[in-house]
């Protein structure tokens, strides 16, 4: 009996050693597959939170700015009512924790939220606007198709101006001895050459006079005749009725060259307001926030012009300037526009220098942006000049335009007007009769170039006037090819000038090897400004129009169009008891994960 209760009791002490060592084992492959199952849902919670934050990165990104998009086809986020990075920060991160909470739809009961992600932060890595690395020429080349690019670049580039062939050193000379006459300083200028060769005449006729006695009454006569036939001659230009062309021409250009191609009742006197200060894109004082827009931003709005007193200033200032400096001379104001420095850079070959980039926003701008004879419900009325000659005032960017054109003109018309025999003569006839008193031929030849320059000024003042109204001119002319008549020189008026242009055709907007637009020209003063200048201009007209007719506190520079974000957040572990096995008291764990978020456009 004793012996099988001994047996009894081995069998169970050995029935419960396996017991124990069983537990212990189902405890160890019940915590590694605790551990998988934790390991996993570690793992799996990265990618987790990237899906969240993907779509939360279509979902930020579609809430672009739409009018910027509408009327200028650029993507950008903000910009508007102090919206900055913080802002898209903060709405990115609610935006990745509503994705994270979203269930599958009819699963109340059996969803289970085996993340349990909390605590989640969101720091601004990078953020990106249009003035950042190459968001700005890859978003407008976008909007552009390259063929067109191509087509437009290789047809103008090969379109240039040869102006015909003159002495310009004649030409200058000839006009400072017309000026010479003007400001008196002829009297001046030819004294000791006059006095010199007043002495050298008489000792000559002194001497002949001894030796000819015979001949003096004789020479007398023949020295009469020829100064009644002058007289006659200048007797039969005044009863022609031609006038003084160099009087005419003064009064002609003293309210400026605006009143002499088109309506200046019309002409724009906005001021375009700079969207970013001083060089490098320096961002001005950011404003408060705000939802509600001020009195004067729903006037403007409502289609209103409101005009500050700064404002109001400040065109009364440009009104100031409207009329040409003051100048002693037409012999000097002519030379100085054939001296323009803003044309003289300026080339159609110059196009064939640019670079990728500069050729788009040359394309993209004539695209989107208006000028004097391309109009559109912009704020900026002239925009193509602004980016030409940047000035604050619209009518000082038109008229910098102009002065470039009608320069450029009376080169081409100059040469060939001044080959013209006919016309000569009839300058050096007029000219006579104006400063033949004189008796100085260089004096007399500057007042007749002078009278040639005024003419092909007044047949630049029709060119321009053409294009102004959408014409298309001859890009070089012939002698046929000239509107104005000689005997017009001293009746013209910008009415005049006007009147003739319409005798040009419509400009059909192709581009042709003979003829030339008002687009063209701009496009090829386009063509000389810096790159850099011709971007923070760009930003300055598509801020302004925004601010002017959507919303008044809409600024370029605060847009973005890129942006990095490193998202923190701390999960919950399931199996918190795995740790206090190795002394361990943890409830959460933080992980680290950064999502890239960036908008690219095209």
């Amino acid at each position: 009996m004793k012996i099988l209760n001994l047996m009894n009791k081995k069998k169970l002490t050995a029935q419960g050693s396996i017991t124990v060592f069983m537990t212990f084992i189902f405890m160890i492959i019940l915590s590694l597959i605790l551990a998988i199952f934790e390991n996993t849902r570690i793992i799996s919670s990265t990618g987790y939170m990237k899906n969240a934050s993907l779509s939360a990165e279509k979902t930020l990104f579609g809430d672009y700015n739409l009018e910027l998009y509408k009327e200028y086809g650029l993507f950008g986020y903000g910009g508007y009512n102090g919206l900055d990075y913080d802002d898209m920060c903060q709405e990115f991160r609610e935006i990745v924790k509503k994705n994270l909470c979203v269930k599958p739809e009819n699963a109340l009961l059996t969803y289970t939220d085996i993340y349990k992600i909390k605590n989640i932060t969101v720091k601004t890595e990078k953020s990106q606007g249009f003035k950042d690395g190459d968001n700005w020429d890859r978003q407008i080349k976008a909007c552009l198709v390259s063929d067109t690019v191509d087509e437009i670049a290789d047809k103008i580039k090969n379109k240039h101006s040869e102006d015909g062939t003159y002495d310009e050193k004649e030409v200058y000379k000839r006009l400072d001895d017309a000026d010479s006459y003007e400001t008196g300083k002829y009297k001046e200028k030819y004294a000791d050459k006059n006095e010199k060769g007043s002495e050298e005449k008489q000792g000559k006729t002194e001497i002949e006079n001894s030796d000819k006695d015979g001949n003096k009454s004789e020479k007398n006569d023949k020295t009469e005749a020829q100064k009644d036939k002058a007289d006659k001659k200048r007797n039969d230009m005044e009863d022609a009725d031609i006038g003084n062309p160099l009087e005419m021409f003064k009064e002609l250009v003293q309210n400026g060259y605006l009143s002499l191609v088109c309506d200046i009742s019309e002409v724009s006197n906005e001021s375009i307001e700079k969207a970013l200060v001083e060089d490098g894109y320096v961002s001005e004082e950011k404003k408060v926030k705000e939802n509600v827009l001020s009195e004067s931003s729903k006037k403007n709005k409502a289609g209103k012009n409101v005009l500050s007193e700064d404002r109001e200033k400040k065109i009364s200032k440009s009104k100031k300037h409207e009329k040409t400096e003051d100048y002693e001379s037409a012999g000097s104001f002519l030379k100085n526009i054939f001296s323009n420095t803003d044309m003289q850079d300026t080339d159609f070959k110059a196009i064939g220098s640019c670079g990728t980039n500069k050729l788009s926003e040359m394309i993209y701008a004539e695209k989107k942006l208006t000028s004097y004879a391309k109009s559109s419900a912009s704020a900026v009325d002239y925009g193509m000049e602004y980016l030409i000659c940047g000035k604050e005032n619209e009518r000082d960017n038109l008229t910098g335009v102009i002065n470039r054109i009608i320069s450029m003109r009376m080169l081409i018309n100059f040469a060939i007007i001044s080959k013209d025999e006919v016309i000569k003569a009839k300058a050096l006839a007029t000219a006579t009769a104006i400063a033949g008193i004189t008796g100085i031929e260089p004096v007399i030849k500057g007042v007749q170039y002078a009278i040639i320059a005024i003419l092909a000024f007044e047949e630049s003042c029709i060119d321009t006037a053409a294009l102004l109204d959408g014409k298309k001119i001859p890009l070089l002319k012939n002698t046929t090819d000239i509107k104005i008549k000689y005997e017009e020189i001293c009746t013209v008026s910008g009415s005049f000038f006007r009147e003739k242009a319409r005798q040009y055709q419509e400009s059909d907007g192709k581009i042709t090897a003979n003829f030339i637009d008002y687009r063209e020209y701009l496009f090829a003063f386009l063509a000389v400004v810096p790159e850099e200048k011709i971007k923070s201009r760009l930003f300055d007209i598509i801020q302004h129009d925004l601010r002017t007719r959507y919303n008044e506190s809409f600024r370029i520079h605060d847009c973005i169009v890129a942006a990095d974000y490193n998202i923190t957040y701390s999960m919950k572990f399931a199996f918190p008891f795995l740790w206090n096995m190795y002394g361990k008291d943890l409830k959460y764990k933080k992980f680290r994960r950064q999502v890239s978020v960036s908008h690219r456009y095209g």
